[in-house]
């Protein structure tokens, strides 16, 4: 599992450095363009291929950036636990997004 990283000197790719800019100056979106089966010999799990959009919101000057990922759903429902408590635990104003629950058939459909 990743870990947060104290300042932005420690990340080692491009979006870990824009992720580390103030909030304002990157609207940052993503979703899951793929999932694919990948068979191991005692079992099968999904990869979810994801694209993050990266949009300067007050420079002209710099591009649009797209980032693609490949993650497994255990991965992602445990960023999403941490991020839900840490939400909990900044008291921030309305509610958590859902993630959705685990689906042994069909777990390809994005």
């Amino acid at each position: 599992m990743s870990s947060l990283y104290p300042d932005e000197s420690y990340c080692t790719s491009e979006i870990g450095r824009l992720l580390f800019q103030p909030k304002n100056e990157w609207a940052i979106t993503g979703k899951v363009i793929e999932a694919t089966d990948v068979k191991q010999i005692t079992f099968t799990h999904t990869d979810y291929i994801i694209e993050l959009k990266c949009v300067p919101r007050n420079n002209i000057e710099l591009d649009d950036r797209f980032f693609t990922i490949t993650s497994r759903f255990r991965e992602l429902n445990r960023l999403h636990a941490s991020l839900s408590k840490l939400h909990k635990q900044l008291y921030l104003r309305g509610a958590f997004p859902h993630f959705a629950a685990p689906r042994l058939l069909g777990s390809t459909e994005p």
